[in-house]
């Protein structure tokens, strides 16, 4: 697993953040729908932007933060023949679906103007 970080110039966002942008892939090939958690203790602030096609763009708050992906092949849903609940059926490993156990860390530095991040997840 991997997070790459890139800063350079970007377009301005809400004040007092930066842009955020990247891509999100799963052995290797583009995540096709997920979402990418961001979350920092010490400041208590987190966040959370969609990936659409293995690519997403938010903009954040310098701070460092840790990451968790999500995404689900299917949603939970009620077996309408038993009335059961079926759990979702899981696009990523449950290890990147927490900031705890994910790995994933990203610190958005308050100098650059834009920060572009690879998140690279193992099956």
């Amino acid at each position: 697993m991997a997070c790459l970080l890139f800063v350079g110039c970007g377009k301005s966002g809400p004040p007092g953040t930066i842009p955020v942008s990247g891509t999100v892939t799963l052995g290797g090939k583009p995540l096709p729908t997920g979402a990418v958690h961001f979350s920092t203790a010490d400041r208590g602030r987190s966040s959370a932007t969609k990936v659409s096609g293995g690519s997403f763009a938010t903009h954040l708050v310098p701070a460092d933060y840790a990451i968790a992906v999500t995404a689900d092949a299917q949603p939970e849903r009620v077996d309408e023949a038993t009335g059961t609940l079926i759990p979702p059926q899981r696009l990523v490993p449950e290890r990147y679906m927490s900031p705890k156990t994910s790995g994933l860390k990203a610190p958005i530095d308050a100098k650059a103007r834009e920060a572009t991040l690879t998140l690279e997840l193992m099956p």
